[in-house]
């Protein structure tokens, strides 16, 4: 697998590789799946992309042989992961198909099965387990800057979180080729909120519909309160612990070359020629359906019983041929809901109005016998109910060509947005799947070709090779930028967060502010107080730790330091915390009050009128308390907070825009300003001039004079602020850009965020 810096590597990931093996003669030969595999269909896709494939194969394979099998597949690129039978089983049958399928085709746990927390307790495990393996495999073919990795759906959701703790710079992207439900359903995933975040460690996420897209972005906001916003080149994503993720909108298509030469094929002119005398005055309606109870299969039935019962004519000259996909793992319960619809139509109806074939995906001679139907269809039927992705609409346009039918798909299906040229119903509502039925087989054939032009002009243009070089293109782009970029690690054990800054930004271990400090003359050490000294938690501030206290003591002992607390807390809280500490001088309220170092009187920066704003402000924003549950007032000395953290995300959002609008309106002339946090989720008031910039110009000012009365010259000053948010932020552009001149200057924030701040 040689791999050249002109030529990219793709490295391709999905839970089971697109082959099958065969041994004859006690030797294994590859059999590729057929076009119809979209993971298959990267086989020739851009020959000057190297590809490689990742993922497990479908047949038991014997230890004695696995060897033999590696170096096989090695040959074409295809890497084996190997499961023990007991591990594949409670990973595919119990993890992914029992217990995050459903969930994601909107089925809630509770209503279906009592035992399902129990089950995911038991068996969660293998799927990080499973997905942890796939993670060493990938991390060793990722040679270079030039490899991208794009992983295939559900099955592999933690994949992309384990991969970038392995591989910060990598370039990842994710397609899932499942519906995505609404927020409100995903979140009784157990691991919802870690599924998300894993999937958001990639750099762009691909998904079929905007419908789904929208599911995904609402998770984001409501989970982990991030905001979409347009990232990259008109890409809409989200910016996620220091990087862009993109989010891509598109449809997978088919190989429709290979698919158009399939239907040339010679025994399909044999086959179609057979069924139009045995069916020749029958109209053909075509279905294929899946098993699995998400999918309606049983309601498609029921429409069509339904069709039978209201439009008696076309009882004795229609017969629907339904397709049923074989299964790997059969499921009889559900199977048996087909069945019964099944009979109940020949029940009513007869033998003749329904014929099931059994379907076989990689099968030559399935295929060829459902090309000729298609042929010979009047109309295509694809009334599924919960359907991510499913091609066969696209298949159904090639293949119906000569003589077009009609096509019916359902509009909760992935491709009912996308494909023009349909019919489209709620496979819920039987009567409208009956009239839509009828109305299709009476459609003339004008008005067949045109919409069967349409839909085929789309299938042509976005094909397979368009869908890929399509992702690929934008996963390229937005990657590179992140790649650029320098990654640290906080936090411990399962909550480690990688994070990613920008390539400018400095860790101030690797800084010689030590060597400057302890030979500097002077020193102005400027500390935020909420945050910094003391953590917040759900925006509570917890008590500093002795050692923390202790610490900032012993350097404002020292008497070539002075040290400043600057804080948005109210001087009652910052005298109760720094009661023993008199040599701290204590900036409150963002700068409203101030106290100077071994001084006992503040000092105000405002006058009283300044701050009238609040009795009229104060009663508005009391009222928009009210309405909005989960939301609460803190009222400072001079300003405002308005928390609407533990408020619906949505409406607690939009009712801070409001108020925060409102607010400007009422306080027009009054010199007051809004401030949205929205990571913190609040909404701050306050009058124009108070504020931790102008606060700060005044404790430099402050420094100066000191320097002036002790004769120090300013270079061998140090200079020193430390904060966390986009308050403190002000704090460094201020000392970075108009006090230039002291030449040892270190603007600090604490955790890893897009700041201002040079360390």
């Amino acid at each position: 697998m040689e791999n050249t810096e002109k030529h990219k590597r793709l490295i391709i990931v999905s839970y089971r590789l697109p082959l099958t093996l065969e041994k004859k003669n006690n030797k294994y030969e590859v059999i590729w799946n057929n076009s119809r595999s979209s993971i298959a269909n990267f086989k020739n896709f851009d020959p000057n992309i190297e590809k490689i494939w990742i993922g497990i194969l479908s047949q038991c394979i014997p230890n004695e042989d696995k060897e033999e099998i590696e170096d096989l597949l090695y040959d074409i690129n295809c890497i084996p992961i190997f499961l023990n039978k007991q591990l594949k089983y409670k990973f595919y049958e119990k993890c992914c198909k029992n217990l995050l399928w459903p969930v994601l085709h909107y089925s809630i746990p509770s209503t279906n099965d009592i035992k399902y927390s129990q089950n995911w307790a038991k068996y969660w495990h293998s799927y990080i387990a499973v997905n942890s393996l796939f993670v060493k495999k990938i991390s060793i073919y990722m040679e270079d800057e030039n490899t991208l990795v794009w992983i295939h759906n559900y099955q592999l959701f933690l994949v992309p979180s384990l991969l970038r703790k392995k591989k910060p710079a990598g370039r990842i992207g994710f397609f899932i080729h499942t519906v995505f439900p609404s927020s409100d359903v995903f979140r009784c995933l157990p691991e919802s909120n870690t599924i998300i975040h894993s999937m958001l460690c990639c750099d762009m996420i691909g998904f079929h519909t905007y419908d789904y897209a929208r599911h995904f972005f609402s998770c984001c906001r409501r989970l982990l309160y991030l905001e979409l916003e347009v990232v990259h080149n008109g890409c809409l994503g989200f910016r996620y612990h220091g990087r862009k993720v993109g989010i891509k909108i598109s449809h997978l298509g088919i190989n429709s070359t290979n698919t158009i030469r399939f239907s040339k094929n010679k025994k399909i002119k044999e086959i179609v020629s057979d069924l139009q005398k045995k069916y020749e005055n029958k109209k053909i309606i075509l279905s294929i359906d899946g098993t699995d109870v998400v999918k309606g299969g049983a309601l498609k039935l029921q429409g069509y019983h339904n069709f039978l019962e209201n439009y008696p004519e076309f009882r004795d000259n229609v017969i629907l041929f339904e397709f049923l996909l074989e299964e790997r793992s059969l499921n009889t319960e559900r199977r048996g809901q087909i069945y019964t619809e099944i009979e109940n139509i020949k029940k009513d109806f007869g033998n003749n109005v329904i014929k099931i074939i059994t379907f076989k995906k990689n099968n030559f001679d399935s295929l060829l016998f459902l090309a000729s139907v298609c042929k010979i269809s009047c109309l295509g039927l694809f009334s599924s109910y919960w359907d991510g992705l499913n091609t066969f609409p696209y298949e159904y346009t090639l293949l119906d060509e000569e003589n077009p039918g009609s096509l019916i798909i359902s509009k909760f299906m992935g491709c009912y947005r996308n494909l023009p040229g349909v019919l489209s119903v709620n496979p819920l509502r039987l009567d409208k799947v009956s009239l839509q039925i009828s109305e299709a087989l009476t459609m003339n054939i004008e008005k067949r070709k045109i919409l069967h032009n349409l839909r085929y002009n789309y299938v042509i243009k976005h094909n397979f090779d368009y869908w890929a070089n399509d992702f690929i293109t934008e996963l390229s782009s937005i990657s590179s930028n992140n790649s650029q970029k320098k990654y640290m690690e906080i936090g411990w054990g399962s909550q480690t967060k990688l994070i990613a800054l920008d390539a400018k930004v400095k860790h101030l271990n690797k800084s010689n502010f030590i060597t400057t400090f302890n030979k500097s003359e002077k020193r102005l050490i400027l500390l935020d107080y909420g945050g910094t000294i003391v953590e917040r938690q759900s925006n509570i501030l917890l008590k500093p730790s002795k050692d923390i206290l202790n610490n900032i003591l012993q350097l404002s002992i020292d008497p070539k330091n002075i040290v400043i607390i600057v804080s948005g807390q109210t001087r009652k809280t910052l005298e109760n915390v720094f009661k023993k500490c008199k040599s701290i001088g204590l900036i409150a309220e963002k700068g409203a009050f101030i106290k100077w170092p071994n001084t006992t009187n503040w000092i105000k920066s405002y006058k009283n009128t300044d701050i009238e704003w609040m009795k009229l402000a104060n009663k508005t924003i009391q009222n928009y308390t009210e309405m909005t549950p989960g939301s609460y007032k803190e009222s400072k000395e001079t300003y405002i907070l308005w928390n609407y953290e533990n408020s619906d995300p949505e409406y607690g959002k939009m009712q801070a825009y409001e108020l925060s609008k409102y607010l400007g309106q009422i306080l027009k002339m009054k010199n007051v300003v809004r401030t949205h946090y929205q990571m913190s989720r609040l909404l701050e008031i306050k009058f124009k001039n108070i504020s931790k910039r102008n606060a700060t110009k005044i404790a430099l000012g402050y420094f100066q004079s000191q320097l002036l009365l002790e004769n120090i010259d300013r270079n061998d000053t140090f200079v020193m602020s430390i904060g966390n948010d986009i308050s403190d932020d002000k704090i460094c552009s201020l000392i970075s850009k108009k006090f230039d001149w002291f030449e040892n200057k270190y603007t600090v924030t604490i955790g890893i965020r897009p700041t201002t701040a040079d360390f």
